[in-house]
């Protein structure tokens, strides 16, 4: 199981709510270099520095300085010593011995003042959704060109931080945050200005999108660093962004979730029906599934699960792993994020076992969409059902629903895009549930009507070599 993954199945367990969708975003954060007045503390230690200033103004002998101070006479000598060694006091002699500053010591005094006021040029990192600062590493951070097979979300407002919006204690909380261990503490006391034009960035997280149970209410949350940020679920809600942004307009618009839901059921209908006898069947059983255009096929309720969006995947991985028989494979896109280097290798070991397999996808005679990236992952596709004759890559044309079939131990359909789901930019974020059937019966017959829709010439026509042996 992906990372991914994990996240989005820890992640729900929200009551009255469901998961329904999840992927991987760019939180923006605007980097800004402010010119700030800091307060330095001085490098010098408590009770060395009062002893300086001490000797300086005339108390300088040993009793005096335990007066003074309020010291015992071990740590007062301890100290002088100290200062001897390091050439900041010299004794002048007389009884009783006193002490005087030496040019050393002077400099200390001079330059090391407790509270010396020092400006200093410095970033400063404000989270674009909470517009709080934040403490992060600029190794942490991408541009939206560098997280583009992601997708990235704007700032809750577009206006970039200004001077004003900085709060001086969240500027103290930061710097006390990153300050190198055994480093001169230091306080900001006034931001003076911003200065040059705020660069805005983005650090990876995870938006999860869920339903409520009773379909009226959506709601994304965010996980960063695989840890759920109440912070940003609360001001991203605020905010009102949500039902604007392209990558969640689906889920916040009804008639467009709607219409998804009810493009699937017009075309899986052409293969299962179902059959309303609720009058007969025990309480504990859904109704029978029956394919169109062949005898009923009763699958009882055991046969039949939900799979939540986070399921799809490591079905996906675990069907190229274990079918023996035959695998169907039915997507509208193919896209890098998914047809990887791993995705090929465990494709290439399931056709090395004998495995008929075919991958129907398009949603159309091209696909617009398409970038070099998932130009190539479609030829390595191509490429395999060269080399294969138990491979079949078809362009299907039309598509909604989703099929992944393995042997005859189960089928699924779903609205999960089985190919592209992982990292599509050019598609938001959709309700993805599925179901799955394990029963031969129903397995084989619906196998048998996918393949006679498909178009007989396969997608690529060269001639092939013989499966490897």
């Amino acid at each position: 199981m992906s990372d991914l993954e994990g996240i989005a199945q820890r992640l729900d367990r929200r009551d009255g709510y469901r998961l329904i969708s999840y992927r991987e975003v760019g939180l923006p954060v605007f980097r800004v270099n402010c010119a700030v007045t800091l307060q330095q503390a001085s490098e010098l230690g408590a009770i060395e520095e009062f002893m300086l200033k001490a000797i300086a103004r005339g108390v300088d002998s040993i009793d005096d300085l335990e007066r003074f101070l309020g010291l015992p006479p071990k740590v007062v000598v301890t100290q002088l010593g100290q200062l001897a060694f390091e050439n900041a006091v010299a004794a002048r002699g007389g009884e009783p011995v006193r002490y005087a500053l030496t040019a050393e010591g002077s400099r200390r005094l001079a330059t090391q003042a407790s509270f010396a006021l020092v400006r200093q040029r410095i970033p400063l990192y404000v989270d674009g959704i909470t517009r709080h600062l934040v403490a992060l590493d600029h190794r942490e951070l991408w541009t939206s060109k560098q997280l583009e097979p992601t997708g990235v979300l704007p700032p809750v407002l577009r206006r970039a931080p200004r001077a004003g919006d900085i709060d001086l204690a969240q500027v103290n909380r930061v710097t006390a945050l990153m300050a190198k261990v055994g480093s001169p503490t230091q306080r900001a006391v006034r931001l003076d200005a911003v200065v040059g034009k705020p660069t805005l960035l983005f650090r990876r997280a995870m938006a999860a999108g869920f339903k409520s149970h009773d379909g009226r209410r959506i709601s994304i949350a965010f996980a960063i660093d695989g840890r759920p940020s109440v912070e940003h679920e609360i001001a991203y809600e605020r905010s009102g962004v949500a039902h604007k942004s392209p990558l969640f307009a689906t889920l916040f618009d009804a008639d467009k979730r709607r219409r998804e839901v009810q493009a699937v059921a017009r075309e899986l209908r052409r293969d299962i029906q179902v059959v309303d006898d609720a009058a007969q069947a025990p309480l504990d059983r859904r109704p029978p599934l029956t394919l169109a255009g062949t005898k009923a096929v009763s699958v009882m309720s055991a046969k039949v699960r939900v799979l939540g969006v986070y399921d799809h995947p490591p079905l996906l991985r675990d069907a190229l792993e274990r079918a023996q028989d035959r695998l169907l494979i039915v997507s509208p896109w193919i896209r890098a994020a998914v047809i990887d280097k791993a995705f090929i290798k465990r494709l290439t070991t399931c056709l090395d076992r004998g495995v008929q397999v075919t991958v129907a996808y398009g949603i159309g005679r091209d696909d617009p969409g398409e970038r070099d990236p998932d130009r190539q992952a479609r030829e390595s596709l191509e490429a395999l059902a060269t080399a294969f004759d138990n491979f079949r890559l078809v362009r299907k044309g039309n598509t909604h629903a989703k099929v992944l079939l393995v042997d005859d131990a189960y089928f699924v359909t779903t609205s999960f895009n089985w190919l592209s789901f992982r990292g599509d930019p050019n598609q938001p974020m959709r309700e993805e549930e599925g179901t799955l059937v394990e029963d031969a019966a129903a397995v084989n017959a619906y196998y048998a009507s996918l393949i006679a829709r498909l178009p007989d010439d396969p997608l690529v026509s060269t001639p092939r070599r013989a499966r490897r042996q």
